[in-house]
């Protein structure tokens, strides 16, 4: 096995065991871009284009390098709550959402 596949090995095993471990976590947790990805089944880029329209909450800068998302927010999301929306992007953000929904139940 080449160093690359050890590494991406390793992530995909640690984003395993924080998805295992996410319905544990306080709501003031927070958690990286990769369990994002995996809690809500979408890419990276979809989840930085809910963002950028409002259909997830903005994340928090830790560190230079290490965003995340809180824990709390994404159990609302998952929970069917309406999420946080500009009111000038709302009825794009809900339809967007509406489709999101639609494909992934598809």
């Amino acid at each position: 096995m080449s160093t690359t596949e050890t590494r991406r090995a390793a992530r995909a095993e640690h984003t395993l065991k924080a998805i295992k471990g996410f319905d544990a976590l306080p709501d003031s947790a927070g958690v990286r871009l990769p369990v994002v990805c995996a809690v809500l089944g979408c890419s990276p880029a979809t989840v930085w284009r809910h963002v950028r329209i409002g259909l997830l909450p903005a994340p928090r800068k830790v560190s230079p390098k290490v965003t995340t998302w809180p824990v709390g927010a994404l159990r609302a999301i998952l929970k069917g709550a309406e999420p946080p929306v500009a009111p000038d992007s709302a009825q794009h953000a809900r339809a967007t959402l509406a489709a999101t929904r639609a494909s992934a139940a598809a």
